[in-house]
């Protein structure tokens, strides 16, 4: 508990900081406005992790307005930025799930698509960071989907995703180096595949990629077993094969 107060009180400091930053920023003097903003919602979003749960969505739509102002001040959006925004929309799209409000889920990963992720693609198409993000979400959007009691059939974000992930894992991984995009991200990439494969009945695509994934050591045989996107292959050979080796 002391150093959850200790890191709300970091927060709020470093907040008020940003705060007090911009409002002396004068971009005829040079001052870089998007620089500050960019950091601000960065800022917020880092603190919308440390503060009460019931002031948390609060500070995620003040970073999202704070990286929108960004994009929206620079003459060309940066892909870095419009990730950004996409990336703080996915984080209040998955509190909204995680609280049972899917439409209000729904309705955000559908904002973090529009406004960060396909922005930042349409300026770089072969952005990763972006792409995986973008895909990411379009999984995210499917898997509201499955948790419709009355849906039928596999949802336009789902066969969208795997399109994206197919392309995604087809990329060399010097080129994820070479873009600096966190190991941690390629592996989300690969373990995010594989569930979209097996959601969508693609059991040798999802095959393929989860044995790479305990062959690399990137994923456990048990972590696996366990996930509710993998249970459509939970009884197939290759899977309880790999089971039996726990």
């Amino acid at each position: 508990l002391a150093r959850q107060a200790e890191a709300r009180a970091s927060a709020e400091r470093s907040l008020s900081l940003f705060d007090e930053a911009v409002s002396q920023c004068d971009s005829s003097k040079g001052d870089d406005v998007t620089e500050v903003l960019k950091d601000w919602a960065q800022a917020l979003w880092d603190a919308s992790s440390v503060v009460p749960a019931d002031q948390s969505e609060g500070l995620l739509e003040q970073a999202v307005r704070k990286a929108a102002d960004c994009v929206a001040l620079q003459t060309v959006p940066l892909p870095p930025t419009c990730s950004l925004l996409g990336d703080i929309l996915v984080a209040w799209a998955e509190i909204a799930r995680d609280r049972a409000r899917p439409i209000d889920a729904a309705r955000l990963y559908q904002r973090a698509l529009s406004e960060g992720y396909s922005a930042a693609l349409r300026v770089s198409s072969r952005d990763l960071h972006a792409g995986a993000g973008a895909a990411d979400a379009q999984l995210a959007l499917a898997r509201l989907h499955f948790g419709d009691a009355a849906a039928a059939q596999p949802p336009q974000a789902l066969t969208t995703a795997i399109s994206m992930y197919q392309k995604l894992l087809q990329v060399p991984v010097a080129e994820w180096a070479a873009q600096a995009v966190p190991v941690h991200e390629l592996v989300e990439v690969r373990y995010n595949a594989a569930c979209a494969f097996a959601l969508a009945g693609l059991e040798q695509e999802c095959q393929e990629v989860v044995l790479a994934l305990v062959r690399l050591g990137d994923a456990s045989a048990s972590e696996l077993a366990e996930d509710p996107d993998l249970a459509v292959v939970r009884s197939t050979a290759w899977m309880q094969q790999l089971c039996t080796s726990i």
